[in-house]
């Protein structure tokens, strides 16, 4: 095989990597979303609720770089924001004292249950669809034996 092969041949290979990075580096930028941060109130242990698209109450208090979360002491959090936002991240979750002292939670071992759900939409306009993020904050085995509250409980 001639030299000038070989070049193109080893040229040829770089761009190909060097597209396939490109690739890889466009979806997971398109993927992404702002971290979030939950700040949970020290010791609670159950269902947290975030409830969305409540028009009396406050956006999520956003940054470049995150969104807190600041759950009450009742588990739930009501936020004027539309919606969930999807994406990948790596969020974190604390227990908040009363003196705003943050200890991080085992994600691992006690948080559950992630998902999303929504209701209150039978397709008309003037009806606003109420979106719900909720996760267990506790043991798996309380995860197992305490069933999702109501969306329709803290509307």
């Amino acid at each position: 095989m001639r030299d000038s092969t070989r070049q193109r041949i080893g040229l040829l290979s770089i761009l190909v990597v060097a597209v396939i990075a490109i690739v890889i580096i466009v979806m997971i930028v398109m993927n992404s979303r702002r971290a979030s941060v939950y700040l949970i109130p020290e010791n609670y242990n159950g269902w947290i609720q975030i409830i969305y698209n409540q028009q009396s109450y406050p956006p999520i208090d956003t940054s470049l770089t995150k969104a807190t979360f600041p759950i009450g002491s009742d588990g739930v959090l009501r936020t004027s924001t539309p919606e969930v936002s999807e994406g990948i991240a790596e969020d974190q979750y604390y227990w908040v004292n009363a003196q705003g002292e943050r200890t991080p939670i085992d994600t691992q071992k006690l948080i559950h249950g992630k998902s999303v759900r929504s209701s209150g939409t039978d397709g008309t306009e003037q009806d606003s669809e109420t979106v719900a993020e909720e996760f267990f904050v506790g043991t798996e085995e309380a995860y197992k034996q305490t069933p999702a509250p109501s969306l329709e409980d803290h509307l």
